[in-house]
């Protein structure tokens, strides 16, 4: 998918392979490979370009033509993402206990306590004595808490004061 037959272009178009791809421009791409494989602009400007550009950087030190892909290569690179743009993504509802239990224990430093899904989005805990609180529904202000009025957008943790 994405990959590009120059000889099947040049035939239909009546020219020769070199007048096929000068045609095409920046359409599409040369892989550095040892084969000669070409791929369209949105195929070889997605997916992991930040490996693809140490690739081409690599091959444009020896071979000029691939000039053009680290140029494509660099302004295709995504900007960062901050920590507040970065939410962790968790569909509470249906998921498995074990990753929301783990979670509980550590935040809470209470190896007795385990979690259920009480109802959708919501979530309860219960720990066994020595735990001073024994069962809790979580959502009461004083309690901890897991869960987003948003269900199953992303997990959050806090305590309610």
């Amino acid at each position: 998918m994405g990959e590009v037959d120059l000889d099947y272009a040049a035939s239909l178009l009546g020219v020769s392979r070199e007048e096929a791809r000068a045609a095409m421009g920046e359409s599409i791409y040369q892989v550095p490979s040892p084969d000669e494989t070409f791929q369209t602009r949105a195929e070889y400007l997605s997916g992991n370009v930040r490996e693809k550009l140490e690739i081409a950087q690599a091959a444009a030190l020896t071979v000029e033509r691939f000039a053009p892909n680290v140029q494509a290569l660099t302004e295709a690179i995504p900007e960062p993402l901050r920590m507040d743009e970065v939410e962790p993504a968790s569909a509470l509802s249906g998921s498995t206990q074990a990753p929301h239990q783990e979670f509980v224990r550590e935040i809470l430093s209470d190896p007795y306590a385990t979690v259920f899904n009480a109802a959708g989005s919501t979530w309860g805990r219960q720990s066994q004595p020595p735990h001073p609180r024994g069962h809790e529904q979580l959502g009461h202000p004083a309690d901890a808490r897991l869960g987003h009025p948003q269900a199953g957008s992303r997990t959050e943790a806090r305590t309610g004061h």
